[in-house]
């Protein structure tokens, strides 16, 4: 129930931005429900939001993983005591980067000029008439961004640290940013 209000919460992720620190803003505010279920002291919650009010940036559909580990990470902080509150942020800062990259890669290199030089012949097509087009890249484009979303912040909570650690030992981000940047290559020759 809590991780679906995180699900709820994290749609207003970028809403917060800023230029001195970024995305912290959501983050934060996507990790309420989780503070407030684990910390019932006012001081603890205080601390855990001055926590994640540090730098963070990274591709926003990437980053609800990073919100599903830091969900999971902040539980056993406050249950079990054996994580150190700096770790949590090194984990932050450590995954910014790589998630950045198969993020802007896949989502905003790959599938979003895919999906829309798609919708732009579907309205060619019609002779300039139908809605057909621009209402699919819609709706694809909002499916996969809430897959996304929802992938990131459940299977980040439920796997944590180790869902990175084991696609990096596996070799699949790798493949992936390479077929995506192929994928990418074929669709700029093809406009």
């Amino acid at each position: 129930k809590d991780l679906w209000k995180m699900f709820y919460w994290c749609q207003w992720f970028t809403s917060g931005n800023n230029y001195e620190k970024f995305e912290s803003q959501g983050f934060t505010n996507s990790l309420l429900p989780a503070f407030d279920k684990l910390y019932t002291d006012d001081q603890d919650k205080l601390e855990a939001y001055k926590r994640h009010q540090t730098l963070f940036l990274t591709e926003c559909q990437c980053a609800k993983m990073v919100i599903g580990i830091t969900a999971a990470m902040e539980e056993r902080y406050a249950n079990e005591g054996d994580i150190d509150p700096v770790s949590i942020q090194s984990v932050k800062a450590a995954l910014m980067g790589p998630l950045a990259g198969i993020g802007d890669t896949l989502y905003h290199g790959t599938l979003r000029p895919i999906f829309a030089g798609i919708a732009v012949s579907m309205v060619t097509a019609s002779g300039y008439t139908s809605i057909a087009g621009p209402l699919m890249f819609f709706l694809v484009m909002g499916f996969i961004g809430q897959f996304l979303n929802w992938f990131g912040i459940f299977k980040g909570y439920e796997k944590g640290v180790e869902l990175v650690a084991d696609m990096q030992s596996s070799g699949i981000i790798d493949q992936i940013r390479y077929y995506a940047a192929v994928a990418g290559c074929i669709i700029m020759g093809g406009f």
